[in-house]
């Protein structure tokens, strides 16, 4: 990390007047008086308002800007004490020049210290650098009560896109099975098409590892797109697998013809797709980092499930069908003993 800043700035050069309790005292003039004095000489009084057609002006009484602009000016001014008589400022007060406090920002009505540093990304991610920024400094609230880190910048806007992301993967979870349950007319067989989303997931993560690579809010999308492909070929071997049966065939046969039938279209339609995702992912051509990590999860989630989606969708149907009939069978001898009670 480099360039690391914190919020904390220095306070604007100003001056200071220090009255003289002493010397105040016997002339009878107190600090509110004093401090009330150069307030209407260098602020103003508001003394009256000009109501125009279009507008209301606000007339304030004050020094010139050349009859303030110096220490001097300010202490030849008059205070009136309660009596009435005016006291030379110079006499009871002094000014100093000084820093004034530094400017504090507030977080949530809390007065906050931002601290701001580049991550080199060729060095370590912004993720890995705010994990260790919160191991380090993980006692900080035992050690100093009332005190709290709260991690913004990009690790936070990462975080909320990524709920954003999670929420939008399980409303895109939910609507394939919607769809799914509407076109093959079963509450089953969308989760059978669904197993290959897990399956892709393996190849992502087998991916990133093998890379090096963070999970990314542009690896994370890659994982949605991916939801939205894999099924497509689960989707086909089903829908083959239902036709075969409707024509009469045994469902381990229709599950063999369907794998053997649709090896080859399946084949070429991910080989072509692959063949478009692999370039982005490493580069041929021209390294767009951007983009990279989606594509990679996509390519690689797609390469997994590929020639898994051939032998796991097949099995998982006939073994699927299997229990069914298996309990299409129980519920029939339950209800027959009960017709015989």
């Amino acid at each position: 990390m480099s360039d690391i800043r914190d919020s904390l700035e220095d306070g604007k050069w100003q001056w200071r007047v220090i009255p003289n309790e002493l010397e105040a005292a016997f002339a009878g003039v107190d600090a509110e008086s004093i401090a009330r004095d150069l307030f209407y000489a260098v602020d103003g009084m508001k003394v009256s308002r000009i109501q125009r057609p279009d507008e209301e002006v606000e007339i304030r009484l004050r020094l010139k800007p050349e009859q303030r602009d110096s220490k001097d000016d300010l202490l030849g001014l008059d205070a009136l004490n309660p009596r009435g008589q005016a006291v030379r400022l110079s006499r009871v007060a002094r000014i100093e020049e000084a820093r004034g406090a530094p400017f504090l920002p507030r977080y949530n009505y809390k007065p906050a210290v931002t601290v701001t540093a580049d991550v080199d990304e060729n060095v370590i991610t912004s993720r890995e650098a705010n994990r260790l920024v919160r191991e380090k400094f993980a006692d900080v609230p035992e050690r100093h009560p009332g005190y709290e880190l709260i991690y913004g910048g990009e690790e936070e806007e990462t975080a909320k896109s990524m709920v954003s992301l999670f929420r939008s993967f399980g409303v895109a979870l939910m609507l394939d099975f919607v769809i799914l349950a509407v076109l093959f007319g079963s509450y089953v067989q969308p989760f059978i098409i669904l197993l290959t989303i897990p399956i892709g997931l393996l190849g992502v993560v087998y991916a990133l590892l093998l890379h090096g690579q963070p999970a990314s809010f542009m690896a994370m999308l890659g994982v949605i797109a991916m939801t939205g492909v894999v099924v497509n070929n689960a989707i086909v071997i089903v829908s083959f697998i239902n036709g075969k049966r409707e024509a009469g065939m045994p469902v381990e046969q229709a599950a063999i013809e369907a794998g053997a039938d649709r090896l080859r279209p399946m084949w070429a339609s991910s080989i072509t797709t692959l063949l478009g995702l692999f370039p982005t992912a490493y580069g041929f051509g021209g390294y767009e980092p951007f983009v990279a990590p989606m594509a990679l999860s996509l390519a690689w989630g797609l390469t997994f499930a590929m020639p898994m989606t051939i032998f796991l969708i097949p099995a998982a149907y006939v073994t699927v069908d299997g229990w069914l009939v298996r309990l299409k069978g129980l519920k029939d001898r339950l209800l027959a003993r009960l017709q015989r009670a």
